[in-house]
């Protein structure tokens, strides 16, 4: 007799089609956002847990590993403190993930159905290798604030079928240089989502062109140190191939931080109700087609985006109940006794973020622990110096990390083992920007501290 053979992803797949369940869900999320009801969150909580479980079931293994550790190290704290309570809320905070995500994905989504994408990628493709880096350097960064990780697919074309893999490697060193940077400061990134859940008070007006200034320093001192075997009339050419996109680049950023300001929304808040009428609008031009190709593309998407919603609940979940059991633990008067400087304090989040991604831990890991535990001490820092310092750790640690998404998928897409995209060139420059980043956000804090 043979053993039926039981496929958890398979079984997932068919007891529930998660890109429905998450359209469903989504859908909610907005209706919640903008008529807030207890009643209505208590239905969503539910419905996020059982996503979150079934999308888990049809993930990598690296999403699942991931996840486990954080699950595992909120019911060892709960277990450990008592703080079982925590987890509740903890899921209710994480509620707003399931329309984020979505937005991220519609915005990707629109985007490959504009013609100024297209248009863009040819004229990449066209540059002359001695231009290409610092192109492709400023390219990735301005495309990569909205499509994120997804600029690799853009940039895997470039390479050709016949590229050795040192070139390929080379491709992907500064494509993550320059999308990595734009963590810094663009409200479309997962580092945004999870630092403005954490320092609500600081608003999108404020961090992103502080962050842009910062990540612009950080281009500019990849470009000193690597890619400016063009010149500076290369450069220039470079840049001039990026008009056809920048001004909806522009535009997308400027609206989401505009309404974040009139409306007084959280960033998560602003961008989620923003980006589908942006969307519908940046479609409407291009005819019913397009804009069914978006919608499609969006849906089937939504089934592929469960990984990182799980990571970042579980990251919220270990946040809430890492704070719980340190006001249960005692341990928080001890820690206000610590005196620290807000320089250190800078560096050791920076630093300690860019050591942590190194050795494979994910950003969202060190970040959710840091963040939780400044909390709890009189460091002395300014909230907008506090956002620039975890937001430039993610945008350092993502570079060199084995775990971060950005060097999985670009792995993948170019065929290169993920061990061997953490490269020499990045490594410099997360060590050299780092110590500039932190004396600059260190006199940023120095000015708005008095």
């Amino acid at each position: 007799m043979t053993t039926p053979n039981f496929n958890l992803s398979s079984f997932s797949h068919r007891a529930f089609r998660l890109e429905t369940l998450l359209a469903l869900l989504w859908a909610g999320e907005l209706v919640y956002l903008t008529f807030p009801s207890r009643t209505l969150a208590n239905v969503l909580t539910p419905g996020l847990i059982v996503f979150v479980l079934f999308a888990l079931a049809a993930s990598r293994w690296q999403m699942l590993a991931l996840c486990g550790a954080l699950l595992a190290a909120s019911l060892t704290l709960c277990f450990a403190f008592d703080v079982w309570s925590a987890l509740w809320p903890g899921f209710q905070k994480a509620l707003i993930f399931l329309a984020f995500m979505p937005a991220a994905m519609l915005i990707r989504s629109t985007a490959d159905q504009r013609p100024e994408i297209a248009t863009t990628r040819v004229l990449f493709a066209s540059l002359p290798r001695a231009e290409r880096d610092g192109g492709l350097l400023i390219g990735c960064h301005a495309i990569g604030s909205v499509l994120s990780v997804g600029i690799f697919s853009l940039l895997a074309p470039i390479a050709g079928p016949d590229a050795v893999e040192d070139e390929r490697r080379q491709l992907v060193a500064v494509g993550l240089r320059g999308m990595c940077l734009a963590a810094i400061w663009s409200p479309f990134y997962v580092s945004m989502a999870l630092a403005s859940e954490y320092l609500p008070g600081v608003p999108l007006w404020q961090i992103m062109p502080a962050g842009f200034l910062l990540a612009m320093v950080g281009l500019l001192t990849s470009y000193v140190l690597f890619d400016n075997a063009g010149g500076v009339s290369g450069l220039v050419r470079s840049l001039r191939s990026l008009g056809p996109v920048l001004p909806n680049v522009a535009v997308a950023a400027i609206v989401v931080a505009v309404v974040s300001g009139v409306s007084g929304l959280s960033t998560l808040q602003s961008l989620a109700l923003s980006v589908p009428p942006l969307c519908a609008l940046a479609l409407a031009p291009l005819g019913r087609a397009k804009a069914a190709i978006a919608c499609h593309a969006t849906y089937r998407g939504l089934g592929n985006v469960g990984g990182e919603i799980g990571i970042l609940t579980f990251s919220v979940i270990l946040g809430v109940v890492f704070a719980a059991a340190l006001a249960h633990s005692g341990l928080a008067p001890d820690l206000a006794l610590l005196t620290p400087s807000p320089v250190t304090v800078i560096a050791v989040i920076i630093g300690g973020m860019c050591i942590a991604g190194f050795f494979g831990i994910h950003p969202i890991v060190s970040a959710t622990v840091l963040l939780v535990l400044v909390a709890n001490l009189p460091h002395g820092i300014a909230d907008l110096a506090l956002m620039l310092a975890i937001l430039t750790g993610w945008a350092l640690a993502a570079m060199i990390s084995i775990s971060g998404i950005s060097v999985v998928l670009s792995s993948a897409l170019f065929h290169v083992p993920p061990e061997r995209l953490i490269m020499r060139q990045n490594l410099i420059l997360v060590g050299v920007f780092g110590m500039i980043a932190i004396l600059l956000i260190s006199l940023v804090n120095f000015v708005l501290s008095g």
